[in-house]
């Protein structure tokens, strides 16, 4: 089980986690992927090379992730958005 299917099975909704067609991936603080979805994962498969989520993103989004990674960690709150 992967560690992003353990973090879903402790609230009871891995099955989500499992069907979803949203790109869910589990992040160190400096934004190297540990886990992710079988969604992901497809997307995974073809760029096993890359284990940074900046390596997936088109160039324009990279400031916008810098901003979200640096609001998770340092304000701790939840922040979302696409990318």
């Amino acid at each position: 089980m992967s560690e992003l299917s353990t973090l879903f099975a402790q609230y009871g909704v891995e099955i989500f986690l499992e069907t979803t067609s949203l790109l869910l991936v589990l992040l160190d603080k400096d934004g190297t992927l540990i886990s992710w979805n079988p969604a992901f994962d497809l997307r995974k498969q073809s760029h096993s090379e890359k284990m940074h989520l900046k390596n997936f993103l088109a160039s324009s989004n990279e400031d916008l992730f810098d901003q979200f990674l640096a609001t998770t960690l340092d304000q701790r709150i939840r922040t979302k958005g696409e990318l």
